[in-house]
């Protein structure tokens, strides 16, 4: 009977099979390494890209917080504007003395250039309708305590509309010009404006806001 040694056959086949095991398992971990890889780059993409939307997101904070800082300068600047306003208004408002008083005569003497302007002169018993330009006054004499017109007019409905004018007040001040009269009225022919009224109004004077139209 013949006997074959089958032992280096066994061993080959193990060896084989070691072999075959070894690189299944060199083969797993590259793969392995190929899949961590992987995710690592997905994930450093991601974070990449989230960096990014902070630092995004961050700029536009830093621009919100810039307009706010510009608007807050802007609202301290009209702030400052408005109170500068106020304060020339109420100086305008209160304006004294003798330049205070030609402004009222300015204003006595001009026709309304608004409806509130003439609302407010029909308040006080102007005609509005009235021509200021039929009164021209040659001469005027203030001083501390009393005042002096003198003129001429185109007639005498002139002269009586320009004298309420100077007694009327508004109803929040009294008038500038205090009980003013006329001492002298008489008819008269100018070379120019034909026949005329010729006047002259005096009274008292009380230095106050001027009568004319404020803010």
């Amino acid at each position: 009977m013949i006997r074959i040694n089958l032992l280096p056959v066994r061993q080959a086949k193990k060896r084989e099979t070691g072999r075959q095991q070894l690189v299944l398992f060199l083969f797993l971990v590259v793969l392995e390494v190929v899949v961590l890889f992987l995710i690592y780059n997905t994930k450093k993409q991601e974070l990449t890209t989230i960096t990014e939307e902070v630092e995004r997101i961050r700029q536009e904070i830093r621009q919100v917080g810039e307009l706010e800082g510009q608007i807050a300068q802007l609202d301290a600047e009209k702030a400052e504007l408005v109170s500068v306003r106020l304060i020339m208004e109420d100086l305008q408002a209160n304006r004294i003395g003798p330049g205070g008083v030609m402004d009222e005569l300015k204003y006595l003497l001009n026709r309304w250039s608004s409806e509130r302007e003439m609302a407010i002169q029909e308040a006080r018993g102007w005609a509005v309708n009235w021509d200021p330009r039929m009164v021209w006054l040659s001469q005027v004499d203030i001083n501390p305590s009393s005042f002096r017109l003198q003129g001429v007019a185109r007639s005498g409905e002139d002269v009586a509309e320009f004298l309420l004018r100077l007694e009327s007040r508004r109803p929040d001040r009294d008038s500038f010009f205090i009980r003013p009269e006329v001492p002298r009225y008489s008819a008269a022919n100018d070379p120019y404006l034909g026949q005329v009224m010729q006047f002259s109004i005096s009274g008292g004077i009380r230095y106050q806001p001027m009568a004319g139209l404020t803010n």
